[in-house]
C-alpha cells in the first residue's frame, strides 16, 4: 500500500497487526476527500499512530472506529493515538467511534461537523481551561452529533457565551447525563432516546430554538414547567415516544 504514492482516493483503511498491513501503510499516500480508518485499537502506540501522517493528507472527511472487543480495553494509550491522528485544519467532517478514552484532543475543535459515537468514558467535549481574551472552544463547529456517550455531563468543562459561537444544529441520542449550556446559536435540537428531566430542561438555554424534536423511551412522565421558557422563535415542534406524557405544566406551543 505505501507503495502507491499517487495515489489521492482511499474510501477506507482498515488496520492490520500485521506487516504490510499496520497504519503507517498510508503514511506516503497523499490522500484527498474522504477516508474512513477502521480497527484503530490495533495501533500499539502513539509514535505509530504519527506514522499515519493525517496532517498531511488533504481530507474533508475524517471518520475514526474503535472496535468494542477485549483488545481495545486494554489499549492504555489510547488518547495519545487520538491525539496523534491529528488530520489537516482544512477537514469539514469528522466521525469517531468506540473511543474508550476519558478526554478528547482539542485539534478536535477544527471541524465545522462532529459526530462522537459510543464513547463511555467521556464526561466533556471539551476539556481546556481558558484565560480571558482568547477565542474558547469550538469556534468554527456548526453541526453536532452526540450518540450513546454515558458518561457525557457537559459539552465543556467551563461555561463560556462563546464557545460554540457558530452551532446551528445539535442531535442528541441516549446521552443520559446531558445538560445544555447557554447556546443562543443553536436553531434546531433533536433528542432521541435519552430525553432525560435535566436534559429538557435546560432546553431554555437555546433561546433562537426555531425547530425541537423529541423521541422518548416512554420514561418521562412530565416536561419541566419551564422548558419553552422563553423560546420565542420556535416554529416547529414535535414530541412522540412519550406515552404517559401529562401536558398540563407545558407552555403551549405557539
Amino acid at each position: 500500500m505505501r507503495q502507491l504514492i499517487c495515489l489521492k482516493t482511499l474510501s477506507a483503511y482498515i488496520v492490520g497487526e500485521q506487516e504490510g498491513f499496520l497504519l503507517e501503510e498510508v503514511g506516503n499516500l497523499k490522500l484527498e476527500g474522504t477516508l474512513h480508518i477502521e480497527h484503530l485499537e490495533r495501533v500499539k502506540s502513539m509514535t505509530d499512530a504519527k506514522k499515519a501522517n493525517l496532517a498531511d493528507k488533504r481530507l474533508n472527511e475524517l471518520e475514526l472506529s474503535w472496535e468494542r472487543n477485549e483488545q481495545s480495553q486494554l489499549q492504555e494509550n489510547e488518547e495519545k493515538i487520538l491525539e496523534a491522528l491529528e488530520p489537516h485544519a482544512q477537514l469539514k467532517s469528522l466521525v469517531a467511534r468506540g473511543y474508550l478514552g476519558t478526554q478528547l484532543p482539542q485539534w478536535m475543535i477544527n471541524p465545522t461537523r462532529l459526530s462522537l459515537w459510543d464513547m463511555n468514558h467521556v464526561q466533556y467535549i471539551d476539556e481546556e481551561s481558558y484565560v480571558d481574551g482568547v477565542d474558547r472552544g469550538f469556534q468554527a463547529l456548526e453541526d453536532l452529533q452526540l450518540s450513546r456517550l454515558q458518561s457525557l455531563v457537559k459539552l465543556s468543562r467551563e461555561d463560556a457565551d462563546s464557545m460554540f459561537p457558530r452551532l446551528s444544529k445539535l442531535d442528541i441520542t441516549h446521552c443520559p447525563q446531558l445538560n445544555l449550556p447557554f447556546l443562543p446559536s443553536v436553531t434546531q435540537l433533536q433528542v432521541t432516546n435519552g430525553c432525560s428531566r435535566a436534559l429538557v430542561g435546560s432546553i431554555q438555554n437555546l433561546p433562537n430554538l426555531e425547530r425541537l424534536d423529541l423521541n422518548g423511551d416512554g420514561k418521562l412522565t412530565s416536561f419541566p414547567e419551564e422548558m419553552l421558557v422563553g423560546l420565542e422563535h420556535r416554529k416547529h415542534l414535535r414530541f412522540s415516544g412519550f406515552a404517559d406524557l401529562k401536558f398540563s405544566q407545558l407552555d403551549a406551543p405557539t
